[in-house]
């Protein structure tokens, strides 16, 4: 089964066979975008900070979640004190991100850090694709190269795709008619956990005149019938007063 990434910090899973046929960019993402046959969940802990032209913050992180062949479902704490809901469904070409956000915002939110929700469930793998663009190297990787556009908004990703491990090592988003990206993603620092999961344990973002860091540095993903999902996996532990 090809690799799936799951959301932001990139709960992958190995290429267990190769095609038989080089494949095209479009049967090349489909693999991409395949959800987990299995039932499982996760917990993540650690830091988000930025410098620059942003709000200078370094802040606790923390992140639970449950993946499924239907969907996922993502609890993210920023700061122990905002609590976010991001949730994404499979079954449309375009998965719609629902985001239920904190009823007080205003002191810490995740523009602060350049983040937006759709970052957590990696929606623009769903993008059509419009081109495949001569393949590179990246961090020892050799990669295929997608750009990619949003069927209603016209905004464009151009993704670097490791072709043995089918999951992102970067992506770079623009305006509908932007030459320079507004903002750039990028993983480093793949760990594997039992059960044959990855994670990433530093992720990047930047724009201009800005850098985001985040870094995970508790983690434990198990499948569900390796172990129940806790009954608190949820509690956020955030005052909602």
């Amino acid at each position: 089964m090809a690799a799936m990434i799951i959301l932001f910090p990139s709960l992958v899973r190995s290429a267990t066979a190769e095609a038989s046929e080089p494949l095209s960019g479009q049967q090349f993402l489909r693999e991409v975008r395949r959800p987990f046959r299995s039932d499982a969940w996760g917990r993540l802990s650690g830091s988000i900070a930025t410098k620059g032209d942003l709000k200078h913050r370094n802040e606790p992180l923390s992140l639970a979640l449950r993946f499924s062949p239907h969907g996922m479902a993502a609890q993210l704490v920023l700061g122990a004190v905002n609590c976010y809901r991001i949730s994404q469904a499979y079954s449309a070409a375009v998965p719609d991100v629902r985001v239920e956000r904190p009823e007080h915002e205003d002191a810490l939110d995740l523009t602060d850090f350049g983040v937006k929700p759709e970052d957590f469930t990696f929606s623009f793998l769903y993008w059509n694709v419009d081109e495949e663009l001569p393949g590179q190297r990246l961090r020892g990787q050799s990669c295929r190269v997608l750009r990619l556009v949003h069927p209603r908004s016209g905004e464009v990703a151009v993704g670097w795709f490791s072709d043995k491990y089918f999951f992102p090592l970067k992506v770079c988003w623009y305006e509908a008619d932007g030459e320079e990206p507004s903002r750039q993603l990028e993983f480093t620092d793949f760990r594997k956990q039992p059960g044959g999961f990855w994670f990433t344990k530093h992720v990047r973002l930047s724009g201009k005149g800005w850098k985001t860091r985040i870094r995970f540095e508790e983690v434990e993903v198990f499948n569900r019938e390796d172990r129940p999902v806790p009954s608190d996996l949820f509690d956020s532990g955030v005052d909602a007063r």
